[in-house]
């Protein structure tokens, strides 16, 4: 089939789909493009899904304030890890056997129901837009935090509510750019976010446990290892209500 219409003249004519995007002479069926990313790249995504700075700054304030948990939050990363676990084996295994993008939305579908796969679809637009909007919200107000404790912003700046949700649309439209650009530009900008992540996480941690080590400030708990004993967690509905916030850091 032709793309091409003729009007009254003889004169032939493309067919222009929306925006001027040119209609295809025949339906392409989608798949994904091979050797795109290397073991090294997926790696970067995945960590860059866990979020680390993220969660700590968005749920680790609420797992402490848990009654029965105090200090045994690091305790419910461990517990919560067991079912994420068992997730990723049985994720291994659907995209050994049938790589897809849509991930548990097309392997829904396809082994249970074509209701159930719909609604996980919807589940996790949902969740991405909640999580477009909050983590944005979050690095505005951060970041605005940060140049006030440089002194380049005023306090009444800082925590002004307007300029966070300013600063938080920019870093959402820079994101959403590098996302459209390519799955290359979005490994690279993981890559490079990863590393500073980490890097910071692990050096304020390392540094935190040697200064209360060292010089005990006022008001500061050594630390323990106790911290990660799940026996130290008192009764099950902390277990529970913890464990659903600290599935979220996976």
């Amino acid at each position: 089939m032709s793309n091409d219409i003729t009007d009254s003249s003889g004169v032939q004519h493309d067919v222009r789909g929306p925006f001027g995007a040119p209609v295809p002479e025949s339906e392409v069926a989608t798949t994904l493009r091979a050797d795109e990313l290397n073991l090294f790249d997926s790696t970067a995504v995945a960590v860059s899904s866990v979020a680390p700075a993220y969660s700590l700054a968005s749920t680790l304030g609420f797992i402490f304030i848990i009654a029965g948990i105090a200090y045994a939050g690091p305790a419910l990363m461990l517990v919560a890890f067991v079912p994420v676990l068992f997730i990723a084996v049985a994720y291994f295994h659907l995209n050994r056997r049938h790589p897809h993008a849509g991930a548990s939305y097309a392997w829904l579908s396809k082994l249970v129901h074509p209701t159930v796969g719909w609604y996980n679809g919807w589940i996790q637009i949902a969740t991405s837009v909640i999580f477009c909007v909050a983590a944005p919200f979050l690095a505005g107000q951060y970041t605005l935090l940060l140049f006030n404790s440089l002194g380049w912003i005023s306090d009444a700046a800082a925590n002004n509510v307007w300029y966070v949700t300013f600063t938080a649309s920019l870093f959402l439209a820079f994101v959403t750019f590098i996302c459209i650009y390519g799955i290359r530009w979005t490994t690279n900008l993981q890559w490079i976010l990863v590393i500073i992540e980490y890097v910071v996480i692990l050096g304020m941690s390392i540094g935190g446990i040697i200064k209360v080590a060292v010089s005990h400030p006022k008001g500061s708990t050594a630390f323990n290892t106790g911290w990660f004993w799940p026996g130290n967690i008192h009764g099950y509905e902390a277990l529970a209500a913890g464990a659903a916030l600290a599935v979220f850091f996976f």
